[in-house]
């Protein structure tokens, strides 16, 4: 039977959540198992001491809910130079002078956006992050779940 290249791209893949019925299908597994192949053959070359990988972490998404919002701003100094003119001055009726005109240095400020200090509650507890973007209500967020790999000091 011919895989069409959805089914190849789809497969070939590692999957997005960990779970046992997506950790024995795609790449995961075969790259999981060809690194401790290789690590096996490394460590029982002679060396003494066992050589620990640590696991990839278990990582998922959830949303959090958004408390508060408050944009971030820069502001930008800038030079424009204008033209300034004096009032025409009368001398008589009939006779008017042009009126004297010189280029002046005026300052411009700018304030724009550059990011926003979001506060957001996830499972009870209350973070801080600074965002490009402005998340609405919700933030999707990356939980993460590891191993601790050294042993616990002794009380």
């Amino acid at each position: 039977m011919m895989n069409s290249p959805t089914d190849t791209a789809r497969s070939q893949a590692a999957p997005r959540l960990f779970s046992p019925s997506n950790a024995y299908r795609g790449r995961w597994f075969a790259a999981a198992a060809s690194l401790g192949c290789c690590l096996g053959g490394l460590s029982a070359g002679g060396a003494s001491a066992e050589t620990v990988v640590p696991p990839e972490p278990h990582v998922r998404t959830e949303y959090a809910q958004v408390l508060t919002v408050e944009p971030v701003y820069q502001t930008l100094r800038a030079y424009a130079t204008e033209q300034r003119c004096d009032p025409p001055s009368r001398v008589g009726a009939a006779t008017q002078r042009p009126p004297k005109c010189r280029n002046v240095r005026v300052p411009k400020e700018f304030r724009r956006v550059i990011a926003y200090e979001v506060d957001y509650i996830h499972r009870g507890v209350k973070y801080r992050s600074r965002l490009p973007f402005d998340p609405g209500k919700r933030l999707l967020v990356k939980v993460s779940v590891m191993p601790v790999l050294e042993p616990e000091p002794l009380r």
